[in-house]
């Protein structure tokens, strides 16, 4: 259960998260993918594949709008992509 401050943080504050996504992530359009739903909820950054079958997607915003697009890389993956983990680490923003 979250504090009860926690609607208002979520809310107000930005935060910049790293996310590594493995599994079978590239050639199968995952990286428009996850610019696309960046974009629809409100965050900025980048989405880059690495050389060890992963993207790394390092996204600034709400924590409220940084949970809403870590549920919608898991439930609106494309069709071919297989997430086998996800890894995410928060920080304070840099800008």
């Amino acid at each position: 259960m979250q504090p009860s401050n926690y609607s208002c943080f979520a809310e107000t504050v930005t935060v910049r998260a790293e996310i590594k996504v493995n599994g079978i992530v590239q050639g199968v359009g995952f990286r428009p993918f996850v610019y696309r739903i960046a974009i629809e909820n409100h965050l900025i950054g980048y989405v880059r594949n690495r050389g060890d079958a992963h993207v790394e997607t390092v996204i600034e915003g709400t924590r409220r709008n940084i949970d809403n697009f870590l549920r919608d890389l898991k439930e609106k993956k494309p069709p071919l992509a297989r997430i086998y983990s996800i890894t995410t680490e928060f920080h304070d923003e840099k800008g």
